[in-house]
């Protein structure tokens, strides 16, 4: 949600109303959890979802209604048959009316994001009315406010705008660069680490946040990974595959993977463990990378790769 809060914030500034539409509830199937949130503007154009099909059209329809009248509300849909499989869920949308009064606010989110830290929005609910906002990050808030999911406590309700953590790609080749888009589109923010000039690379990661050069053997100088963060290694050389692993094995981060045929990943494996690194450490690597889908090219291995690195955000891997 980090670039919709801001564009969000560059609209509101030209004086432009809103209306912020949040999945509060759930129950059944749907296709968003609570959480999902969609802005839409008084020209009637919108970013986000809320899941799409029979609620959405509704939703759209109500926001039009509120910026006319410059009201907030709270209504429950069901979706209806033809939305498929989501037809028995039902969801409680807010509707909160945005203008100029509430720009500092989004302003600071957008601001926020650009952080590691990840970002929260807290609102405090009567009725339909939002009596006290606030903007957080970690170690700013109570940490049982600041998950993955959206968070009801005494009133308030935390919903996460930006995750914390970057996803780290150690690797400048085809698939890399497949991989840096497919994940970028996912909502993961990516740095490249590789060794040529960025200058050289840029049209071929134009959908990373950043790129880093370096020798690989010094990814240290350049690179602190924190409990937060995904690692994958893609280089080309199994002596640099090596080189990587060895300074980001002892790191607690979320996820650590790496490409390679079982032979090259057994010989690095054994030079590891001749180091001293543990095989508990070892087991962590997720090698051969990706899901099993079959996946052969650069592109179909950017898609298995982003989909084991969703799993795991979502805490949906079972190794």
């Amino acid at each position: 949600m980090r670039e919709t809060m801001e564009w969000l914030a560059a609209e509101l500034a030209e004086e432009q109303a809103a209306i912020l539409v949040t999945v509060t509830e759930t129950e059944g199937t749907t296709p968003r959890k609570a959480g999902a949130m969609m802005v839409v503007l008084e020209d009637g154009s919108a970013d986000g979802t809320i899941g799409g099909g029979s609620v959405e059209y509704e939703a759209l329809e109500l926001c039009e209604e509120l910026l006319r009248q410059g009201e907030s509300a709270i209504r429950t849909f069901r979706y209806v048959q033809g939305d498929g499989d989501r037809a028995d869920g039902t969801v409680t949308l807010h509707f909160q009316y945005l203008d100029g009064g509430m720009l500092w606010t989004i302003q600071q989110m957008a601001e926020w994001a650009a952080d590691s830290k990840g970002v929260w929005l807290l609102r405090k609910f009567q009725g339909a009315r939002v009596t006290e906002t606030a903007v957080a990050a970690l170690g700013d808030w109570d940490p049982e406010m600041l998950q993955e999911r959206a968070v009801w406590k005494d009133g308030w309700l935390s919903v996460m705008v930006e995750r914390p953590g970057r996803l780290y790609i150690f690797g400048g080749g085809h698939v890399a660069s497949c991989l840096a888009e497919a994940a970028a589109r996912a909502g993961f923010r990516v740095v490249v680490y590789q060794g040529w000039r960025p200058e050289e690379v840029w049209e071929r990661f134009r959908f990373a946040e950043k790129i880093l050069c370096g020798p690989f053997s010094e990814v240290y100088r350049q690179v602190t990974l924190t409990e937060h963060d995904f690692a994958v290694v893609l280089t080309s050389d199994p002596q640099t595959d090596y080189e990587v692993l060895k300074q980001i094995l002892s790191e607690n981060v979320q996820y650590i993977g790496c490409i390679g045929s079982k032979r090259k990943l057994s010989a690095c494996r054994e030079r590891l463990l001749a180091d001293g690194f543990r095989q508990e450490q070892w087991d962590r690597v997720h090698a051969p990378i990706g899901l099993d889908i079959g996946a052969e090219t650069p592109e179909e291995l950017a898609v298995a790769i982003t989909a084991e690195l969703i799993a795991v955000r979502r805490d949906a891997l079972r190794r």
